[in-house]
Protein backbone atom coordinates (compact mmCIF):
# COMPACT_ATOMS: atom_id res chain seq x y z
CA UNK A 1 0.00 0.00 0.00
CA UNK A 2 1.46 3.41 -0.97
CA UNK A 3 1.94 6.28 1.46
CA UNK A 4 -0.73 8.16 -0.45
CA UNK A 5 -3.23 5.36 0.06
CA UNK A 6 -2.34 4.98 3.75
CA UNK A 7 -2.76 8.69 4.25
CA UNK A 8 -6.14 8.64 2.50
CA UNK A 9 -7.34 5.72 4.58
CA UNK A 10 -6.30 7.56 7.75
CA UNK A 11 -8.24 10.62 6.66
CA UNK A 12 -11.34 8.48 6.03
CA UNK A 13 -11.01 6.94 9.49
CA UNK A 14 -10.54 10.39 10.99
CA UNK A 15 -13.61 11.68 9.17
CA UNK A 16 -15.66 8.74 10.37
CA UNK A 17 -14.56 9.47 13.94
CA UNK A 18 -15.59 13.06 13.41
CA UNK A 19 -19.02 11.90 12.30
CA UNK A 20 -19.29 9.80 15.50
CA UNK A 21 -18.28 12.90 17.44
CA UNK A 22 -21.02 14.88 15.74
CA UNK A 23 -23.67 12.30 16.66
CA UNK A 24 -22.43 12.24 20.26
CA UNK A 25 -22.60 16.03 20.50
CA UNK A 26 -26.10 16.06 19.03
CA UNK A 27 -27.21 13.49 21.59
CA UNK A 28 -25.54 15.46 24.37
CA UNK A 29 -27.39 18.62 23.39
CA UNK A 30 -30.65 16.72 23.19
CA UNK A 31 -30.16 15.14 26.61
CA UNK A 32 -29.17 18.40 28.28
CA UNK A 33 -32.26 20.05 26.84
CA UNK A 34 -34.49 17.13 27.83
CA UNK A 35 -33.45 17.43 31.49
CA UNK A 36 -34.98 20.91 31.61
CA UNK A 37 -38.13 19.78 29.82
CA UNK A 38 -38.81 16.49 31.60
CA UNK A 39 -42.57 15.96 32.13
CA UNK A 40 -41.81 15.02 35.72
CA UNK A 41 -40.97 18.67 36.49
CA UNK A 42 -44.42 19.93 35.47
CA UNK A 43 -46.08 17.00 37.21
CA UNK A 44 -44.04 17.59 40.35
CA UNK A 45 -44.90 21.29 40.38
CA UNK A 46 -48.61 20.54 39.99
CA UNK A 47 -48.57 17.87 42.69
CA UNK A 48 -46.55 20.15 44.96
CA UNK A 49 -49.26 22.82 44.66
CA UNK A 50 -51.99 20.24 45.36
CA UNK A 51 -50.09 19.02 48.42
CA UNK A 52 -49.71 22.58 49.71
CA UNK A 53 -53.46 23.17 49.24
CA UNK A 54 -54.24 19.90 51.03
CA UNK A 55 -52.00 20.88 53.94
CA UNK A 56 -53.72 24.26 54.16
CA UNK A 57 -57.16 22.59 54.10
CA UNK A 58 -56.07 20.25 56.89
CA UNK A 59 -54.81 23.18 58.96
CA UNK A 60 -58.08 25.07 58.36
CA UNK A 61 -60.13 22.06 59.48
CA UNK A 62 -58.02 21.68 62.63
CA UNK A 63 -58.52 25.36 63.43
CA UNK A 64 -62.28 25.03 63.02
CA UNK A 65 -62.29 21.93 65.23
CA UNK A 66 -60.37 23.79 67.95
CA UNK A 67 -62.82 26.69 67.71
CA UNK A 68 -65.74 24.27 67.94
CA UNK A 69 -64.24 22.62 71.03
CA UNK A 70 -63.95 26.04 72.71
CA UNK A 71 -67.53 26.88 71.73
CA UNK A 72 -68.77 23.61 73.23
CA UNK A 73 -66.94 24.35 76.45
CA UNK A 74 -68.58 27.79 76.62
CA UNK A 75 -71.98 26.26 75.92
CA UNK A 76 -71.45 23.62 78.63
CA UNK A 77 -70.51 26.28 81.18
CA UNK A 78 -73.46 28.42 80.16
CA UNK A 79 -75.78 25.43 80.43
CA UNK A 80 -74.43 24.58 83.89
CA UNK A 81 -75.09 28.15 85.01
CA UNK A 82 -78.65 28.09 83.64
CA UNK A 83 -79.32 24.72 85.32
CA UNK A 84 -78.02 26.12 88.61
CA UNK A 85 -80.25 29.19 88.30
CA UNK A 86 -83.24 26.98 87.49
CA UNK A 87 -82.60 24.75 90.53
CA UNK A 88 -82.34 27.85 92.69
CA UNK A 89 -85.61 29.24 91.30
CA UNK A 90 -87.38 25.92 91.85
CA UNK A 91 -86.01 25.67 95.38
CA UNK A 92 -87.37 29.13 96.15
CA UNK A 93 -90.65 28.25 94.49
CA UNK A 94 -91.23 25.15 96.58
CA UNK A 95 -89.73 26.43 99.80
CA UNK A 96 -91.96 27.33 102.72
CA UNK A 97 -90.67 30.84 103.16
CA UNK A 98 -93.96 32.71 103.22
CA UNK A 99 -93.84 34.19 99.70
CA UNK A 100 -96.82 36.10 98.51
CA UNK A 101 -98.88 34.79 95.61
CA UNK A 102 -97.38 37.48 93.38
CA UNK A 103 -93.85 36.45 94.35
CA UNK A 104 -94.73 32.80 93.73
CA UNK A 105 -96.14 33.72 90.32
CA UNK A 106 -92.96 35.57 89.46
CA UNK A 107 -90.85 32.63 90.63
CA UNK A 108 -92.98 30.27 88.52
CA UNK A 109 -92.51 32.38 85.41
CA UNK A 110 -88.78 32.63 86.04
CA UNK A 111 -88.48 28.88 86.59
CA UNK A 112 -90.39 28.23 83.36
CA UNK A 113 -88.25 30.71 81.41
CA UNK A 114 -85.07 29.13 82.77
CA UNK A 115 -86.37 25.69 81.82
CA UNK A 116 -87.01 26.88 78.25
CA UNK A 117 -83.59 28.49 78.19
CA UNK A 118 -82.02 25.27 79.47
CA UNK A 119 -83.73 23.21 76.77
CA UNK A 120 -82.64 25.67 74.10
CA UNK A 121 -79.04 25.57 75.31
CA UNK A 122 -79.14 21.76 75.44
CA UNK A 123 -80.25 21.72 71.80
CA UNK A 124 -77.49 24.16 70.89
CA UNK A 125 -74.96 22.00 72.72
CA UNK A 126 -76.15 18.86 70.94
CA UNK A 127 -75.91 20.60 67.57
CA UNK A 128 -72.43 21.87 68.44
CA UNK A 129 -71.34 18.35 69.43
CA UNK A 130 -72.70 16.98 66.15
CA UNK A 131 -70.77 19.71 64.35
CA UNK A 132 -67.67 18.73 66.29
CA UNK A 133 -68.09 15.11 65.20
CA UNK A 134 -68.43 16.18 61.56
CA UNK A 135 -65.39 18.42 61.87
CA UNK A 136 -63.41 15.55 63.42
CA UNK A 137 -64.21 13.43 60.37
CA UNK A 138 -63.29 16.34 58.10
CA UNK A 139 -59.94 16.72 59.87
CA UNK A 140 -59.23 13.01 59.55
CA UNK A 141 -60.12 12.99 55.86
CA UNK A 142 -58.08 16.16 55.22
CA UNK A 143 -55.09 14.65 57.01
CA UNK A 144 -55.35 11.39 55.08
CA UNK A 145 -55.61 13.30 51.79
CA UNK A 146 -52.60 15.46 52.64
CA UNK A 147 -50.46 12.52 53.74
CA UNK A 148 -51.42 10.53 50.61
CA UNK A 149 -50.43 13.46 48.37
CA UNK A 150 -47.20 13.98 50.30
CA UNK A 151 -46.30 10.30 49.91
CA UNK A 152 -47.08 10.52 46.20
CA UNK A 153 -44.96 13.66 45.95
CA UNK A 154 -42.01 11.93 47.59
CA UNK A 155 -42.41 8.94 45.30
CA UNK A 156 -42.54 11.20 42.25
CA UNK A 157 -39.49 13.10 43.48
CA UNK A 158 -37.61 9.84 43.94
CA UNK A 159 -38.60 8.62 40.47
CA UNK A 160 -37.71 12.00 38.96
CA UNK A 161 -34.32 12.03 40.62
CA UNK A 162 -33.66 8.51 39.31
CA UNK A 163 -34.64 9.59 35.79
CA UNK A 164 -32.47 12.69 35.97
CA UNK A 165 -29.54 10.70 37.34
CA UNK A 166 -29.91 8.19 34.52
CA UNK A 167 -29.71 11.01 31.98
CA UNK A 168 -26.72 12.54 33.77
CA UNK A 169 -24.96 9.17 33.73
CA UNK A 170 -25.54 8.94 29.99
CA UNK A 171 -24.28 12.52 29.56
CA UNK A 172 -21.09 11.72 31.47
CA UNK A 173 -20.57 8.58 29.39
CA UNK A 174 -21.01 10.54 26.16
CA UNK A 175 -18.60 13.24 27.35
CA UNK A 176 -15.97 10.58 27.93
CA UNK A 177 -16.55 9.17 24.45
CA UNK A 178 -16.34 12.67 23.00
CA UNK A 179 -13.04 13.29 24.76
CA UNK A 180 -11.56 10.05 23.39
CA UNK A 181 -12.72 10.80 19.85
CA UNK A 182 -11.34 14.34 19.89
CA UNK A 183 -7.88 12.89 20.54
CA UNK A 184 -8.16 10.90 17.30
CA UNK A 185 -9.07 13.90 15.10
CA UNK A 186 -6.72 16.57 13.80
CA UNK A 187 -7.09 20.18 14.96
CA UNK A 188 -7.64 21.29 11.37
CA UNK A 189 -10.56 18.93 10.84
CA UNK A 190 -12.03 19.75 14.25
CA UNK A 191 -11.71 23.46 13.54
CA UNK A 192 -13.57 23.16 10.24
CA UNK A 193 -16.26 21.09 11.91
CA UNK A 194 -16.70 23.63 14.74
CA UNK A 195 -16.98 26.51 12.28
CA UNK A 196 -19.66 24.72 10.25
CA UNK A 197 -21.76 23.50 13.22
CA UNK A 198 -23.81 26.70 13.71
CA UNK A 199 -24.67 26.87 10.03
CA UNK A 200 -26.05 23.32 9.99
CA UNK A 201 -27.57 23.34 13.48
CA UNK A 202 -24.98 20.96 14.84
CA UNK A 203 -24.65 18.47 11.99
CA UNK A 204 -22.39 19.69 9.19
CA UNK A 205 -21.51 16.07 8.32
CA UNK A 206 -23.80 13.62 6.57
CA UNK A 207 -23.63 10.12 5.20
CA UNK A 208 -25.59 8.23 2.56
CA UNK A 209 -28.91 6.63 3.45
CA UNK A 210 -30.49 4.85 0.47
CA UNK A 211 -28.43 7.02 -1.89
CA UNK A 212 -29.67 10.17 -0.13
CA UNK A 213 -27.84 12.75 1.93
CA UNK A 214 -28.79 12.10 5.56
CA UNK A 215 -28.78 15.86 6.18
CA UNK A 216 -31.19 17.12 3.52
CA UNK A 217 -32.67 13.83 2.20
CA UNK A 218 -31.83 14.73 -1.43
CA UNK A 219 -30.50 12.02 -3.78
CA UNK A 220 -26.72 12.05 -4.24
CA UNK A 221 -25.65 11.54 -7.84
CA UNK A 222 -23.53 8.58 -8.91
CA UNK A 223 -20.49 10.73 -9.66
CA UNK A 224 -20.36 11.99 -6.08
CA UNK A 225 -20.83 8.49 -4.72
CA UNK A 226 -17.87 7.33 -6.79
CA UNK A 227 -15.69 10.16 -5.53
CA UNK A 228 -16.75 9.28 -1.97
CA UNK A 229 -14.97 5.94 -2.37
CA UNK A 230 -11.69 7.69 -3.05
CA UNK A 231 -9.82 8.01 0.29
CA UNK A 232 -8.21 11.38 -0.44
CA UNK A 233 -11.29 13.23 -1.77
CA UNK A 234 -13.52 15.79 -0.06
CA UNK A 235 -17.12 15.30 -1.13
CA UNK A 236 -19.93 17.74 -0.35
CA UNK A 237 -23.66 17.36 -0.93
CA UNK A 238 -24.58 19.48 -3.98
CA UNK A 239 -27.88 20.43 -2.36
CA UNK A 240 -27.10 21.38 1.25
CA UNK A 241 -23.30 21.64 1.23
CA UNK A 242 -22.71 19.17 4.02
CA UNK A 243 -19.55 17.15 3.83
CA UNK A 244 -20.33 13.51 3.07
CA UNK A 245 -18.75 10.76 5.14
CA UNK A 246 -17.97 7.37 3.56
Amino acid sequence: MTDFTVKGAAEVSELQNLYKLQQIELELESLQKSIKELPVFAEFKKLQAETADAKEAWAWARTKLDEQAKRIKRLELDLLQTEAEQRQAQAQLFSDSGQTSKELEQLGRRSHALDCERREKEDMLLMAMEGQENLTQTVQQAEEHYRALRAKLRQLQKAGNAEIQSIKNRVNDLKQQREQLQKQISEALLGEYRRQRPRYKGNPLAHLENDCCSGCRVIVFTGLKSRLKQPDSKVYCENCGRRLVP
